[in-house]
């Protein structure tokens, strides 16, 4: 299936700003989805432990939804990574998800964004 992604300036600049701290932060991803067509809008924040940030599905009752988006997604850093890349537990941890999210993930260099399975749909580097 295509998959189109149109990312907000604001949402980059956060991730920009998120990718240069040093130890693992997160949070969801709101926006549209249009069939297959995802526009984020903005990023929550959750901050995890020097190596690790863990998500469940109860994190969605923390988030105050903003007005006329949904959850639509993951997002978090992997610092000592160079490329963006999931790791086995990330990928495990995305297919348990009953709903197809998207999930970004992002370096110091770049982010990419991958479907639950861990395939990746978008590529940006800084």
């Amino acid at each position: 299936m295509n998959f189109k992604i149109n990312i907000e300036k604001d949402v980059i600049d956060l991730i920009k700003i998120y990718s240069n701290y040093q130890f693992e932060v997160g949070g969801m991803i709101f926006g549209t989805k249009i069939f297959n067509k995802y526009i984020l809008k903005t990023l929550s924040l959750k901050k995890g432990e020097s190596v690790s940030i863990n998500f469940s599905m109860k994190d969605k009752i923390i988030y105050q939804l903003p007005e006329k988006q949904r959850i639509i997604g993951t997002w978090h850093l992997h610092p000592m990574q160079y490329k963006a890349r999931p790791s086995i537990i990330d990928v495990n941890q995305w297919k348990k998800w009953k709903k197809k999210y998207i999930h970004i993930i992002c370096t110091k260099n770049d982010f990419k964004i991958f479907d639950n399975k861990g395939m990746s749909l978008y590529e940006h580097n800084f």
